[in-house]
């Protein structure tokens, strides 16, 4: 493009001494992005870098910066055979892009096939442009109105030659598919409606091309010639427009192209008149809907793990126990009330009273080899009662016939950081007979807050407070028909009669105790 030598365009003398209007030809003459000079579409550029030359901010590398002069000094001239208004944009803003270009050597056939569309009450046979270049489906206005297409409004910027048009137009979604034939047509969502879509009408005749290429002469291609563009279908309707199957034939011959809608053609033919160059480029930017879709991205990423997602994904069975939590959980004398997550509520469970006595018996002994220790499990039995999370059952309670009752063995749990407290833990996977508490039991989804939702927190507001609930499964009652599966054997003394205890509130062990006390945490916030 240069001078040959090996240096970056913005630094080539050569391109330097070419008029604005000759860089901007030579850019768009390799497929250079207008800002950085790289081989990408501008809006696929990262460089964020604006002009600057006379205080211009767009997005334009400088050395394309045009005067008011310049870009009405700039005009396309238009061929003989298709007499029609041209339009250059400046390449200003991203968008999306469609583009056709013939020169005086050959001339560039597109790949224009006939289709009828579909609207909700009418159908239309009209004339789509394939490109696979294009960011953007287009569709003509008075088509659109004909097929009675609505959506939602969304903001434009049109540029021409000289002048920029801000205008309100629609998305609209339609049907589409090839003409006199039977087949399921193809839904093309997120159209653009433009009234006018500045596409050079084809000039091709299809016999002549036929009869000059024989790879052509057998396959089947509608006549075009003449034909006016109605729709533009992008590059992302790819099952559409890709190629089913290609006739290729001798170097510089055109290509047959088999697409979901029909034959057409592509490539190049020898240009036999003196017609002069044509250029069509349309560029529709929307900067109001890309300003608002940066900001969602933008608050997305800020706002990540900071709130607690109610809507959030789950899977059937988590539904199910969220469901279940909601019907069992209720307030008693201003406490919350959380029944246990049975995986089935009819299930039953064998007496294991003897294995949870023999357990005692193990304790016992332990407790007895460490006095200290003794002292300070029996006070835990102690404290529980005196706070209600444990009650002594009686002979004429113990006598009541209940289809399910489990006895938890228990042991003392030392926390080297705090030695002077013993937790007493139950064993809820302690199993007999083949299962466990815990095996009929369900964890339930996890109601956790993440820890990436933590830290970002710390990003909201300037000072953090932290805060401990004291037995926090000890807080959440358990309903008395799920209380006799929380029941464990204890005395004072070896020599003292065993008595049976029965929990509550919810223990330390079971599998659900997480699940439900945090639910019941949720409730109360």
């Amino acid at each position: 493009m240069g001078d040959g030598k090996y240096h970056k365009l913005h630094s080539c003398p050569k391109f330097k001494e070419f008029s604005v209007l000759e860089r901007l030809a030579k850019v768009m003459e390799h497929g250079l992005c207008f800002r950085c000079f790289g081989r990408h579409w501008a809006n696929k550029c990262r460089c964020s870098r604006r002009c600057g030359v006379n205080g211009c901010a767009r997005l334009h590398n400088e050395l394309l910066h045009r005067t008011m002069e310049e870009n009405k000094s700039l005009s396309v001239p238009s061929s003989e055979e298709t007499p029609i208004q041209h339009s250059q944009p400046e390449p200003l803003v991203e968008g999306s892009h469609v583009m056709q270009a013939t020169s005086n050597k050959s001339r560039v056939l597109l790949q224009v096939v006939p289709v009828t569309l579909y609207g909700p009450c009418s159908q239309l046979n009209v004339h789509a442009l394939l490109d696979s270049g294009s960011t953007c489906s287009l569709i003509r206005g008075d088509v659109a109105d004909q097929l009675n297409l609505d959506g939602p409004t969304t903001s434009l910027d049109l540029f021409g030659i000289q002048v920029t048009s801000h205008l309100k137009t629609k998305r609209v979604s339609f049907n589409i598919g090839p003409v006199n034939k039977d087949s399921t047509p193809y839904l093309v969502e997120n159209a653009l409606v433009a009234e006018k879509l500045n596409v050079p009408p084809a000039s091709v005749n299809i016999t002549n091309i036929q009869s000059q290429w024989k790879h052509l002469a057998d396959i089947e291609l509608q006549d075009v010639n003449r034909a006016e563009i109605k729709v533009i279908l992008r590059s992302d309707v790819t099952e559409i427009i890709i190629p089913r199957e290609v006739r290729e034939g001798p170097r510089g011959s055109p290509f047959g192209i088999k697409t979901k809608l029909g034959w057409t053609m592509t490539g190049t033919l020898p240009r036999y008149s003196r017609d002069s160059e044509s250029v069509c480029f349309i560029h529709v930017a929307s900067p109001e809907e890309e300003l608002n879709e940066l900001v969602k991205t933008w608050w997305r990423t800020e706002s990540f793990g900071c709130k607690y997602d109610s809507d959030e994904r789950r899977s059937e069975e988590d539904e199910l126990i969220l469901e279940s939590l909601e019907k069992t959980t209720c307030k008693v004398d201003g406490r919350y009330q959380v029944g246990l997550i049975w995986k089935d509520l009819n299930t039953n469970l064998p007496d294991n009273r003897a294995v949870a006595e023999r357990r005692l018996h193990l304790l016992e002994k332990r407790l007895e080899s460490d006095p200290e220790l003794n002292v300070k499990y029996r006070q835990t039995i102690d404290d529980d009662l005196q706070k209600g999370y444990i009650k002594k059952l009686s002979e004429q309670e113990l006598s009541e016939a209940n289809p399910r009752v489990w006895y938890l063995p228990h042991h003392p749990v030392l926390n080297p950081h705090k030695p002077v407290k013993v937790r007493r833990v139950s064993d809820a996977a302690a199993k007999y007979q083949g299962t466990s508490l815990n095996d009929q039991l369900s964890s339930g989804p996890d109601l956790l807050n993440s820890l990436v939702g933590i830290l970002m927190r710390f990003r909201q507001e300037s000072m953090a407070m932290f805060a401990d609930i004291e037995a926090m499964f000890n807080q959440v009652a358990v309903p008395e028909e799920d209380q006799s599966v929380l029941r464990f054997v204890w005395r004072r003394t070896p020599q003292d009669k065993v008595d049976v205890y029965q929990y509550v509130r919810h223990i330390f062990g079971a599998k659900c105790s997480p699940t439900c006390s945090n639910y019941a945490l949720r409730r109360t916030a």
